[in-house]
């Protein structure tokens, strides 16, 4: 995948901003077709994963991708806050935060949980119209 600079420099703070607390990032596109590609995974989420299951549910993660996508209009129009920048999962084990970038590209990363506070910062040091990185 063919990866504009825009994803490059948010994979970049993302992976500088987190160090050992970052469990996965995937850079994904919507269009022209739905794709995506992994760009980091700890080895023990890895592990805990296994090859089948970890491809699986990166699978599954980028048909939710598509589907936010489909509906960030709505929600952009129905809630009218303006442009969504990103989406923010909190689990029991695990963060997971989505940041749409221009042209139909987005990153999604998980962290360790105790990390959640941190996501806000990064969602918006590293979405559109940003300028700065981690803090």
């Amino acid at each position: 995948m063919d990866t504009p600079e825009e994803c490059e420099r948010a994979v970049d703070r993302i992976r500088d901003g987190f160090d050992e607390d970052l469990r996965a990032v995937v850079v994904h596109q919507f269009a022209p077709e739905a794709a995506w590609e992994v760009r980091y995974v700890r080895e023990d989420v890895s592990e805990g994963y296994g090859d089948t299951d970890l491809a699986r549910v990166l699978e599954n993660v980028t048909e939710d991708f598509v589907f936010e996508a489909l509906v960030q209009d709505w929600h952009e129009n129905i809630r009218r806050l303006g442009e969504l920048h990103g989406s923010l999962l909190a689990y029991e084990d695990a963060v997971v935060a989505r940041i749409v970038l221009s042209d139909g590209y987005g990153v999604c990363f998980s962290l360790e949980p105790e990390r959640r506070g941190d996501v806000f910062d990064v969602v918006s040091n590293v979405g559109p119209g940003s300028s700065g990185g981690p803090s």
